[in-house]
C-alpha cells in the first residue's frame, strides 16, 4: 500500500550509523514521491523528528486549503483526528477506506469537491467508506476549510448482507487435527464453534470468567500502540454471559489442569489469561487468524476464518429453529435487527405452521356461525 502524504517512517541506516526519520510531503508530475528526512542518534529522537516533520508539513498544507487535495486532507484528518484515538486495527481499516477514496477523488482539490464527485464515489462505495468520508468532511467544515459538506444527504446503495459460514465438516476436521498438534488452537476453535464468541473475546478470556458451564464475556483483546492489550468489547450488548455444552466445559477444565501442571514443572506462576503467547503476552484475533490459516493450508483444508466459525454457530442455531432474540443475546449483537438482517435466509420458514394455526381459528369461527343459525 502506497503511503499517503505526511505518513512517515523511521528506520536505522547501517552505513550512516544513524536513525532516519522520513516523511512523504507530495508527488512530482511524473508520480515520484517528494520526501523530507532528518537523522538522529536514537530511535526515540528519530520518532520525535518525524512528528516534527509531519506537523510542519500538515500545518503548511492546511494553511493553503485551496491547494489541499482530498487525498492529502483525508491523510491529515486520519493523522491528526483519529491516530491515537481509535484502535490500531480500526486505523488500518480507515487507511484502506482512504486508499479507495484516493483512487477515485484523491486528486480533486478539497475546495472544489462537489456533491457530484461524492455521488460518483457513493455509487460503488460501501457504507463504511462513505461514512468515513462524511465524517472527515464534517471536520473540514468545523475547521473552516470548506463552507459546506458536499456529502450531506448522499447515501451508499443499500447493501445485501450475505453470510459465508465455514463448513461444519472442515471446522471439525481442523479441531480434531489440532487436538493432536495444537491443543490451544483446538480449544479456541471449539469455543468459537459452540459459543459463537468473537475471536477477540475468546483471546480475552481469563480463568475467572469460567464458572462451570457458564462463560462471562467481559473484555476483548486488540493490538494498540504496537502491543496486544485488553479493551472493552465491541458493544454494550457484547458484555454477556452464555452457557456452554458440558463437554466443552470439561475440555476447558482439562486444559486448565494441564496448564497448572506445566507451570508447576517450570516453576512459574499460572497466567490468568486462558490463551497467551510463549512470552506471556496476550493473543489477538489477528494472531489466531494467522495460526489458523497456516494450519488449514498444512492440512489441505480450505482456509477457515474465525468469523466464519461464528457465522457457522449462528446458522446451526437458526437451522434448528431457535428464536432470533435468543441467538442475538448469544452473539452479543447490539440489536435483534442486526441478527435478522444478517441471517434472514437461514431462518426456517414457519408459514405452514402459521396457516395451520389460522385454520383452527377459521374453522372455529365457521362452527360458531353454524351454531348461531
Amino acid at each position: 500500500m502506497k503511503r499517503g502524504n505526511g505518513e512517515g517512517t523511521v528506520y536505522f541506516d547501517k552505513t550512516k550509523n544513524r536513525w532516519i526519520a522520513k516523511v512523504t510531503v507530495g508527488y512530482t508530475a511524473d508520480g515520484r514521491a517528494v520526501r523530507k528526512s532528518r537523522t538522529a542518534r536514537t530511535k526515540e529522537e528519530a520518532i520525535r523528528k518525524k512528528s516534527e516533520l509531519q506537523q510542519a508539513h500538515w500545518t503548511s498544507a492546511a494553511l493553503d486549503a485551496d491547494r489541499l487535495t482530498v487525498a492529502e486532507y483525508l491523510t491529515l484528518w486520519l493523522d491528526t483526528c483519529k491516530a491515537g484515538q481509535v484502535r490500531e486495527t480500526t486505523l488500518v481499516q480507515y487507511r484502506c477506506y482512504i486508499c479507495k477514496l484516493a483512487a477515485q477523488i484523491g486528486g480533486v482539490r478539497l475546495a472544489a469537491l462537489s456533491p457530484m464527485h461524492v455521488r460518483a464515489v457513493a455509487k460503488d462505495a460501501d457504507t463504511n467508506t462513505l461514512k468515513l468520508l462524511k465524517s472527515a468532511l464534517r471536520q473540514a467544515v468545523t475547521d473552516g476549510l470548506i463552507a459546506k459538506n458536499p456529502a450531506d444527504g448522499i447515501r451508499a446503495p443499500k447493501e445485501t448482507h450475505h453470510v459465508h459460514a465455514a463448513s461444519l465438516e472442515d471446522v471439525q476436521r481442523a479441531i480434531e487435527a489440532a487436538r493432536r498438534q495444537k491443543p490451544m488452537l483446538a480449544l479456541i476453535l471449539s469455543i468459537a464453534l459452540y459459543t459463537g464468541m468473537r475471536a477477540g473475546e475468546i483471546c480475552g478470556l481469563c480463568w475467572s470468567d469460567i464458572d462451570g458451564t457458564r462463560v462471562t464475556i467481559r473484555r476483548t483483546t486488540v493490538r494498540f500502540g504496537g502491543r496486544a492489550q485488553t479493551a472493552a468489547p465491541k458493544t454494550r450488548r457484547s458484555l454477556r454471559a452464555i452457557e456452554m455444552p458440558k463437554s466443552l466445559a470439561a475440555e476447558i477444565k482439562a486444559y486448565r489442569a494441564q496448564k497448572v501442571r506445566d507451570a508447576l514443572k517450570d516453576g512459574v506462576p499460572v497466567k490468568d489469561a486462558l490463551f497467551c503467547r510463549r512470552d506471556g503476552s496476550l493473543q489477538t484475533s489477528m494472531d489466531i487468524g494467522g495460526i489458523l490459516k497456516r494450519f488449514c493450508i498444512k492440512l489441505g483444508l480450505p482456509v477457515i476464518r474465525m468469523h466464519q466459525i461464528r457465522h457457522l454457530h449462528a446458522t446451526m442455531l437458526f437451522a434448528a429453529g431457535w428464536y432470533p432474540k435468543d441467538i442475538q443475546e448469544r452473539l452479543g449483537h447490539a440489536s435483534v435487527v442486526i441478527t435478522m438482517d444478517t441471517y434472514t435466509e437461514y431462518i426456517p420458514s414457519r408459514d405452514k405452521d402459521i396457516a395451520a394455526y389460522l385454520e383452527t381459528l377459521y374453522g372455529g369461527q365457521q362452527e360458531t356461525n353454524a351454531g348461531d343459525t
